[in-house]
């Protein structure tokens, strides 16, 4: 998940045909966030493609949201735009999922207005994560949201300015249908959910999810799930083997623990789970103690083929007692992997 300070500017891309690019970046300006989307064009090769959104970018008009944040961008078989992010009015704020045709406008067959946001809560917060398309037109939308917890009372109340004493995360996902209506079948009663802190997210064709990300409540403890395409938690036995496997990844430092993580699906189905490992560091924050990369069969279990039985555990000098954040894991033609930090 990113920092407060991660989220003020961030840049997501993804290509849609050898010589078009699509990105959405965020800019901070002195009284909002912008949303906009440029485009690479098709065209001639790096020309500035006019075509898309207003002269060849789109921007959310001020008028439905006063502050947006772009975090995740792709784009759908036929062309179009999904964007997930966060955003904040007057009088609300939540998560927001955009869908742009593909020359750049609201698409008003999603929603009718291209664009949906959560209500307003008082007692949580709601950040749009991912958003993932499927071949069918449908899309899953993957939030984290926060129950706050004011400390004014032990129940749930709104929170005034300086009351809020905790959030507890929670994974939460949602199908939308083609016409952008919520998919009631999805999950149970149209959500899949499960408290903790996940820190990505992997979407298979068939929009079966995988969750790697902490249990921060009592105590930070790993955990890798399994949603099935349909949004139920596939059997415990993957979660018990994977959980079982990733605390082999035990840090040197007694007082360290998992601090963040990063998953990838590799061409031959099994999974590799990046874990960095952190202790506090006085008023600096925290200081990396090493990092574990763990190979997964598909039942959860280590792949012993791989690695020290399936583990491969850096404390290199040039990392330790530094801050580190994993930004992500990416495959090597020969089959290794490049592993890639903040």
């Amino acid at each position: 998940m990113l920092s407060p300070a991660a989220r003020d500017v961030k840049l997501g891309y993804t290509t849609t045909s050898p010589l078009r690019i699509m990105f959405a970046i965020s800019v901070h300006y002195r009284l909002f966030l912008a949303l906009f989307i440029v485009s690479v064009a098709q065209a001639a090769p790096g020309d500035f493609d006019r075509t898309f959104g207003q002269n060849g970018i789109y921007r959310l008009p001020n008028v439905l949201v006063n502050y947006e944040a772009a975090n995740f961008v792709t784009t759908t078989a036929d062309g179009k735009v999904l964007v997930t992010g966060d955003y904040i009015t007057a009088d609300s704020r939540g998560d927001i999922l955009v869908r742009l045709t593909a020359n750049g406008q609201l698409d008003p067959t999603f929603a009718g207005t291209g664009f949906g946001r959560s209500a307003y809560n008082p007692v949580s917060d709601t950040s749009g994560k991912a958003v993932f398309p499927l071949a069918d037109g449908r899309s899953i939308q993957v939030q984290t949201r926060w129950g706050l917890i004011c400390n004014t009372s032990p129940e749930r109340v709104p929170c005034g300015p300086g009351q809020v004493s905790a959030r507890n995360p929670t994974f939460y996902a949602q199908r939308f249908e083609n016409n952008g209506a919520l998919d009631p079948t999805y999950g149970i009663f149209g959500s899949a959910t499960i408290g903790g802190e996940f820190d990505d997210v992997l979407a298979d064709a068939d929009g079966a999810l995988t969750l790697v990300g902490r249990i921060v409540v009592p105590e930070r403890r790993t955990q890798v799930l399994r949603y099935g395409g349909d949004g139920r938690l596939l059997p415990t036995n993957y979660f018990v083997n994977a959980t079982n496997a990733l605390s082999r990844c035990v840090p040197a430092n007694p007082n360290a623990t998992a601090y963040e993580m990063r998953a990838l699906r590799a061409a031959d189905g099994k999974l590799y789970v990046m874990q960095l490992n952190a202790f506090p560091q006085g008023i600096l924050g925290t200081n990396t103690d090493s990092v574990c990369v763990a190979r997964l069969q598909a039942d959860g279990t280590l792949d012993a083929g791989w690695g020290n039985a399936g583990l491969s555990i850096i404390s290199d000098p040039r990392i330790l007692a530094t801050f580190l954040s994993p930004a992500t894991l990416t495959p090597r033609p020969d089959g290794g992997l490049l592993l890639v930090f903040n």
